[in-house]
């Protein structure tokens, strides 16, 4: 229904912001691992604080997607710092061009499952769709080998079959 409209835009920003803090996640256990453990409880201050600031600045003006959004923002700037930390301090960092690679295929296939018709029967076309996403998603990492791991586990699987097969 309409009035149900703005969740949409709220599961999007939410759901991005979520993206971002698993691709940069491991930076906290890196933090927390080394001699620099308490950095994260400042960048835990930090991303609370920007929270608190950003709600209150945002939902006045914005109402729930306000509320996403400051949410987002602040685990963006938190994960940004912490991402720039690592880096500087230990010289790791998550982005390779692999990385990128992987984005936008998520990107493409997301766009093209919109013209994926729908099925009037609600969990056969959660099965298709979803299986049609994924198969397209895991073929194009592992033809491009975006992943080493996936690709890894896809030769596994199919030489598996392969022995299965013959007998």
């Amino acid at each position: 229904p309409p009035e149900y409209a703005a969740g949409g835009v709220v599961i999007l920003i939410i759901g991005l912001a979520n993206l971002f803090d698993m691709i940069t996640g491991a930076n906290g256990q890196i933090i927390i691992s080394s001699i620099y453990y308490r950095f994260d409880f400042y960048s835990s201050l930090l991303l609370m604080g920007l929270a608190i600031v950003l709600n209150l600045t945002f939902i006045p003006k914005f109402g729930i997607a306000g509320a996403a959004s400051a949410t987002a923002l602040s685990i963006f700037i938190a994960n940004f710092v912490r991402v720039v930390f690592v880096w500087k301090k230990l010289a790791m960092q998550p982005f390779s061009l692999p990385l990128v690679g992987i984005t936008v295929n998520a990107a493409i296939i997301l766009y093209a499952s919109t013209f994926i018709p729908f099925i009037n029967n609600l969990y056969a076309d959660i099965l298709v769709r979803s299986s049609i996403i994924a198969t397209s998603y895991l073929l194009v990492v592992y033809v491009f080998s975006l992943s080493k791991e996936v690709n890894q586990v896809l030769d596994t699987i199919w030489t598996k079959l392969q022995r299965h097969g013959n007998n």
